[in-house]
């Protein structure tokens, strides 16, 4: 082996300890392998033409993904995006499902997933509204909204980083939600979008 190769070797691997200085978990037994199975945008402008998500939609891709095998290979997240909610918090100050899209409400949707083996992701953002901007964010609700997804027995939640206050770090965010998600007695999975930038302030 020459130096020059040895050297390199040598340098990943103090690269890879030094990195792993930085990873933090909870120690509540969730995701313990990569979430696998399918994800969608839930986007509602022209790039989701082809991709308007429902409970109709979820609940195809679900039975097509246990009639095909793939839940007994592990492919068992269905993972929705930004723009599955409504515009507006209920009455209760609670987040809550397009009525439009979701009629039968997102308890029933994951209990249609539970009862096949399956699981439910749901995204939220730290900021005061999502990145599409026209519907609630989890800022100042973080153990409103993280007793609401226990509530409907989601099993992820994918937090987004836009429209956050200037005066808070993504760290101080992350860190309260995350805190207030593990509170819970479902203990969701939590997936931090630009998780470097958060990590590295």
């Amino acid at each position: 082996m020459s130096r020059a190769i040895g050297v390199g070797i040598l340098s990943s691997i103090l690269l890879l300890q030094n990195l792993g200085l930085f990873v933090f978990a909870y120690d509540n037994g969730m995701a313990a392998t990569p979430p696998m199975g399918w994800s969608s945008w839930c986007t509602n402008d022209l790039c989701g033409i082809p991709d308007r998500c429902s409970e109709y939609e979820v609940r195809n891709k679900a039975d097509a993904m246990v009639k095909q095998g793939m839940v007994q290979l592990g492919y068992k997240w269905m993972l929705l995006d930004d723009c599955w909610s409504d515009t507006e918090r209920d009455a209760n100050g609670e987040l809550q499902p397009s009525p439009k899209l979701f009629p039968s409400g997102m308890k029933a949707l994951a209990d249609y997933l539970h009862d096949r083996g399956m699981y439910l992701g749901l995204y939220s953002c730290v900021g005061t509204k999502t990145c599409k901007k026209d519907r609630p964010g989890s800022y100042g609700n973080y153990v409103t909204d993280a007793n609401t997804f226990a509530k409907w027995g989601a099993d992820m939640v994918k937090a987004d980083y836009c429209n956050k206050p200037t005066n808070e770090t993504g760290r101080d965010l992350y860190t309260q939600f995350s805190q207030a998600l593990n509170a819970t007695l479902s203990a969701p999975s939590t997936s931090a979008c630009r998780l470097m930038r958060m990590t590295l302030r």
